[in-house]
């Protein structure tokens, strides 16, 4: 919702409700609600071919989270390992999660957000960035014993704190035989989880910046595009430290591709083919974990993923998108075939032993949609 103080000046406002509610059929049952709302108010000025804005985000969150049997003998029973219900708590250290268990988590959101557009030299410019910040607590609700006026207190028993920043900047040109298109974004998220049983500070501790940049080059034939010619690179590092569970783990990878497409047009009918081939580099790949802290997560989640991560891949996408204006008589619509390949080309140094020997060594997407355009 938008609203003009003055010339050039404008107030806007920003209202976001989301409600997730998901569940288990299996025993053990975990039934996760969320409840968030988020409001954004927002000064815009306007000059000439420039607009500036300034955002300020607050919010909160209420979470529940309780476990269920539907067969009672599986909570109580240690006969059955595969039907009790693990939390992990960092990145190593976990926790059993009984029938008894009831959890609920409160969040505070606070940031703020800068954008600006313009157009320098027929070059379109959009450039966004945002500073958020979030604090949880994890709670128990139970009785207390010292209050008549507050029967129920809360036993917080861990907290999490996340800082993120986004940067996303859009330049582009067009003209009747050729648009030239750069994007560029980055983010950075750092966290800190802290256990209240745990008397020394923060046990996990995450670090992640990601950037990326593409670029897209159109040629146009009778002022509509006829062939699309460009490339994408993404560098990605990540830092994980469990200090509990002495798990550390740093990662660091680069995506790039290259990526071509034809556009074939009928009289009332278009036909689009993309092609997109690309490797995947890891630079980095440290994991340390003693032996006496190895657990189920490690050798399920952590093993895997190191192997994964630390492992060259070849990459191969292919689009094919026919669009109609007639298929619904009433708007447009398109129908798209996607296929992702995915192909192993050097394992990571891990020992072998440590990994699934049922992994493959490529592996394969196939995704088919329908899009409608109103």
């Amino acid at each position: 919702m938008g609203y003009r103080l003055i010339e050039g000046l404008y107030l806007g406002s920003l209202l976001n409700y989301n409600y997730h509610w998901s569940t288990g059929s299996v025993d053990p049952r975990p039934d996760n609600k969320l409840f968030q709302l988020t409001y954004t108010p927002g000064l815009f000025y306007k000059v000439g071919n420039t607009v500036l804005g300034g955002e300020y985000v607050i919010g909160k969150a209420d979470g529940d989270f309780d476990i269920g049997f539907k067969n009672s003998m599986y909570a109580r029973s240690q006969l059955y390992p595969e039907r009790q219900l693990w939390l992990n708590t960092g990145y190593g250290y976990t926790a059993k999660y009984g029938k008894e268990a009831y959890s609920q988590s409160r969040d505070k959101i606070d940031g703020w957000k800068f954008s600006a557009s313009t157009i320098l030299y027929n070059w379109n410019v959009k450039v966004n960035y945002s500073n958020t910040f979030l604090a949880r607590k994890n709670f128990n609700l139970l009785t207390n014993t010292d209050s008549i006026n507050n029967p129920i207190k809360e036993t917080i028993h861990s907290k999490y704190e996340l800082v993120t920043q986004k940067l996303d900047a859009l330049i582009f040109t067009d003209n009747s035989v050729r648009n030239h298109q750069v994007h560029f974004n980055a983010e950075i998220n750092e966290g800190t989880a802290q256990l209240m049983s745990s008397p020394g500070g923060a046990n996990y501790l995450f670090d992640e910046h990601n950037a990326q940049v593409q670029y897209l080059l159109s040629l146009k034939k009778k002022e509509r595009v006829n062939i699309e010619l460009g490339f994408e690179a993404q560098v990605s590092h990540f830092a994980k430290k469990d200090f509990l569970a002495m798990h550390f783990y740093e990662n660091t990878k680069a995506d790039f591709s290259v990526q071509g497409g034809k556009y074939l047009y009928g009289k009332n009918h278009s036909l689009k083919i993309t092609a997109q081939p690309g490797l995947i580099l890891p630079f980095t790949n440290s994991l340390q974990v003693p032996e006496t802290q190895v657990n189920v997560f490690t050798k399920s989640i952590v093993y895997p993923e190191y192997d994964f991560l630390g492992s060259t891949f070849f990459t191969g996408k292919l689009g094919l998108m026919y669009y109609s204006p007639s298929m619904l008589r009433l708007a447009g619509s398109s129908i798209s075939l996607n296929i992702n390949y995915l192909q192993k080309l050097k394992d990571s140094d891990i020992n072998r032993t440590l990994v699934p020997t049922y992994t493959g060594k490529n592996q394969l997407q196939i995704s088919l949609g329908f899009q409608i355009f109103l």
